[in-house]
């Protein structure tokens, strides 16, 4: 990466992988996370006529409430201690992993021996935008949030699942660029980007 400018770009979806990489790197439920409504009581939703936040939760989880006859009636009833779930499954990105800073015990509990300062994130990531062979043009960058999957829908809090992993990686401090490809199925692939080099530089540990 920083003599030739060649970086791996990978994907969402390929640290799923518990047989490819280790258990500091592979997260089954990369992309995945879940919103409910806990019932404390016996609750009642109108799900059609239902201004509330709850309503508006139920009808995003329930399907075929839409293609009802005008004026029907449809009440959604939960017993206590039941909920009701929307599952995300977000699917498959482009993506570049880094972390906020160096940690030479963790990076080699990842199986890596060598160490790389990015000195201008901001231009790094925009040359390799400037070079991706296909992708939608719509991407993000933001660090990584340790956190629950699982959250109540009222949570505003919540972040995007594709940037949410448990509290027992928190350690990694990751910080992830992410592209949409223009069409899927994908997989990783190595880019070379010229000039990619002089945003970086090989760390030595002290």
């Amino acid at each position: 990466m920083v003599k030739k400018g060649q970086v791996r770009i990978g994907t969402l979806h390929e640290y799923r992988n518990a047989d490819r990489y280790n258990e500091q790197i592979a997260d089954a439920q990369e992309g995945r996370a879940v919103r409910f409504l806990q019932a404390e009581r016996l609750t009642e939703i109108d799900l059609l006529a239902g201004t509330d936040a709850a309503a508006a939760f139920a009808r995003g989880v329930i399907t075929g409430w839409d293609s009802l006859p005008e004026g029907s009636s449809v009440k959604v009833v939960l017993e206590p201690a039941s909920a009701l779930e929307h599952r995300f499954d977000f699917p498959d990105q482009y993506m570049y992993c880094a972390t906020e800073r160096a940690d030479f015990g963790s990076m080699k509990s990842l199986g890596y021996d060598t160490c790389v300062e990015i000195s201008d994130a901001e231009a790094f990531f925009s040359l390799i935008t400037s070079h991706l062979p296909s992708f939608t043009g719509r991407y993000c960058a933001k660090p990584v949030t340790y956190a629950e999957r699982r959250v109540s829908f009222v949570d505003r809090h919540a972040d995007h699942p594709a940037f949410i992993k448990p509290a027992s990686y928190e350690h990694q401090r990751e910080f992830r660029m992410m592209w949409e490809p223009a069409t899927r199925p994908i997989s990783p692939f190595v880019i070379s980007v010229p000039g990619l080099g002089r945003y970086c530089r090989v760390v030595a540990e002290h």
